[in-house]
Formats: C-alpha cells, structure tokens, sequence
C-alpha cells in the first residue's frame, strides 16, 4: 500500500442542507494545494451558484493500491464521486491511516 492525501468534500445546494460530495486524492501536499487553488480560482467571486462544492477540514493520509497510486503518479489528483469512495473503502482499495 502507498501513502497519499485524501481531501473530503461536500455539495452545498440554496435551500438545502449540505451533503457528501464524495473526495479527491492527492499524491502530495504540492498537488493537493494546486488543486484546491485551481477550484477556488475557478469559481466567479461575484456570483455565489445555487449549487457548489467545497472542501470539509484539511486532508489526510490514507494508503491506496498499487493500481490507484499509479494513476496518481501520472495524474496528480484525482476527484471520486461519493459512490466510488464508498466502495473503494468497502474492497479496501483504500485505507485510511491511523497516524
């Protein structure tokens, strides 16, 4: 198992309340920071969406495969949907550290 960052989200819908968005995994604090700041800086600072996502707290360190941290290697950083966090937790793809 590989050592990488996995960053939480959450969707923020007018009207609603807030829900899971699922994650994003870095394969280190450089590509992390330059991947939230590319969110960040994407966005319209005048003009608030009736939907968006947004990071929750500051990252941590979970263990991946060999298959997942090789696409990190090429990628960087890579963006699941709530449904594939769950189940790559469930098969144990990824583990979170108790570091």
């Amino acid at each position: 198992m590989n050592q990488i960052l996995l960053q939480i989200w959450e969707e923020s819908e007018l009207g609603n309340q807030l829900r899971p968005d699922g994650c994003s995994l870095h394969l280190d604090y450089a590509s992390h920071k330059e991947y939230i700041n590319f969110i960040v800086n994407s966005r319209n600072s005048e003009i608030v969406p009736a939907i968006y996502e947004n990071f929750v707290g500051d990252p941590v360190y979970v263990f991946v495969n060999d298959v997942i941290y090789g696409i990190l290697q090429r990628d960087k950083n890579v963006r699941l949907q709530e449904h594939e966090f769950n189940n790559l937790l469930g098969l144990r793809e990824i583990e979170i550290s108790n570091d």
